[in-house]
């Protein structure tokens, strides 16, 4: 987050949402990034150069009330559906279903858009970076990578951007100050937002590679892949895998190394601004194994992306059907803790909630990060520990 003290464009970090768009719109270039040993992005601002002119802080997401009125009910009068890809091979290789990836290419083949803004592979940490397709330059299906759970400042590169149609794909921190930017630089936007509650700092990662007995950092080359490969997909981090329900149950469920900035988003489908949210179906589909997408429709605009992709399979569904898979009561759990996070007031309730959260999180990191690896079943006893803040706020 940035914002003004004492005349000075200041960052507070532990609200930083990591969507590096401060850096990429500082007309003066006033703005660096320092990358710490979390992997996440520390943004150092040189205040001889910078002119106050305040466009960072009018865009960064951490700004923008995060939490609309009557959330539930907004989501529940949306549409929605489950889909894959009908090609099998991509579905089984996909994260979830492989309809992004199909929507964002037919946009492309089709001409409907100039471009797609998303994330392409790199060679380096963090192993993707934001990137205009046209269609001049129409991706293949593994160019584009599947979800990534370390965090990646997917709008750093975002005045690349060119053309009057853009669709933008990323999370909700990244559709919201990508749109604030675009929305008065682009003839129509359109924006599908990946479905997140927490991003992950590389921290994450190093767990699981120790529970795989192995080990990464980020100066160094090492190879991984999140999802894939059926669902809910494998997790495979230097030639070695763990199913990715084992694999993300703790860092997930605990919601343990966490970006900073993720506490103070209620916000994981950017109502206000995706067109399309697209997210797992979780607690819906338990016997699926091939990968299916829960989509949800927030406006015309996403009904046009969805019927200009024919090589998917939809089948609409009705708000109690996948209501389960919505997430919506940790949601309300999480927009509860914002003022905590934000040292606002807040009643005793949702104090002891915080701080306990807090006390809760650090023991686990504590435990997990000393301990040598451990078996498997270790994890999944540690798993089963009550979660505090749950139980508080039921």
């Amino acid at each position: 987050m940035l914002h003004i003290k004492n005349n000075r464009v200041v960052f507070e970090y532990s609200y930083c949402q990591q969507c590096g768009l401060c850096k990429a719109i500082c007309p003066k270039q006033a703005i660096s990034f320092e990358r710490n040993k979390e992997g996440l992005n520390i943004v150092e601002i040189n205040q001889d150069t910078c002119i106050k002119c305040k466009l960072c802080i009018r865009l960064c997401p951490a700004n923008s009330d995060s939490v609309s009125p009557n959330y539930k009910e907004t989501i529940k009068n949306r549409i929605f559906y489950l889909g894959y890809h009908n090609n099998k091979q991509i579905r089984y290789h996909s994260s979830s279903g492989g309809v992004t990836r199909a929507i964002a290419i037919e946009c492309l083949q089709k001409k409907l858009v100039d471009g797609v803004y998303t994330l392409r592979k790199t060679s380096e940490f963090p192993f993707a970076e934001g990137y205009l397709y046209t269609p001049n330059n129409i991706p293949e299906y593994n160019e584009i990578p599947n979800s990534i759970y370390h965090s990646v400042p997917l709008n750093e590169n975002i005045k690349k951007i060119q053309g009057k149609k853009i669709l933008i794909i990323g999370t909700s921190c990244q559709i919201k100050s990508a749109y604030n930017y675009l929305k008065r630089r682009t003839k129509e936007l359109y924006c599908i937002c990946i479905f997140c509650k927490q991003q992950k700092t590389i921290r994450s990662t190093q767990f699981i590679a120790k529970m795989l007995r192995t080990s990464i950092s980020i100066d160094s080359q090492f190879s991984f892949q999140y999802r894939g490969n059926g669902w809910p997909g494998s997790v495979f981090i230097n030639q070695k895998s763990i199913n990715y329900s084992t694999a993300s149950s703790l860092p997930f469920g605990k919601r343990l190394w966490s970006v900073p900035g993720c506490h103070i988003c209620g916000d994981p489908y950017a109502i206000d601004y995706a067109d399309l949210t697209l997210m797992d179906p979780w607690n819906i589909l338990k016997d699926e194994k091939d990968g299916c997408n829960l989509i949800v429709c927030h406006s015309e605009k996403g009904k046009e992306l969805l019927k200009a992709t024919s090589c998917i399979h939809l089948k609409e569904q009705t708000f109690s059907s996948v209501e389960k898979g919505l997430s919506l009561k940790d949601i309300e759990r999480k927009q509860l803790l914002i003022p905590f996070y934000l040292h606002k007031p807040c009643s005793m309730r949702i104090k002891l909630a915080g701080y306990l959260d807090l006390m809760q999180r650090f023991l686990f990191t504590f435990l997990l990060e000393k301990l040598p690896s451990m078996p498997i079943v270790f994890y999944k006893i540690i798993n089963k520990i009550p979660d505090i803040r749950n139980l508080i706020l039921k």
